[in-house]
């Protein structure tokens, strides 16, 4: 998190039926709220591009969307 300069670092699994997470950090440098598995953070485009890069390439794979 120093290296990077970032101020929290969260990640989440999913095996089967279970789900860990875990949060280090704080929430922003403005007001730093110290992280836990129950902060909630807003979607920002570190997750919609993601996304829809995944949809798209799902139909590309089968032909059915030349990229």
């Amino acid at each position: 998190m120093q290296h990077l300069h970032v101020p929290v670092w969260q990640i989440g699994l999913i095996n089967g039926d279970q789900d860990n997470q875990r949060g280090f950090g704080v929430t922003n440098l403005e007001n730093p709220l110290p992280v836990n598995d129950a902060t909630l953070f807003q979607i920002g485009s570190i997750t919609t591009e993601p996304f829809t890069a995944t949809m798209a390439m799902r139909p590309n794979e089968r032909a059915l969307l030349d990229l």
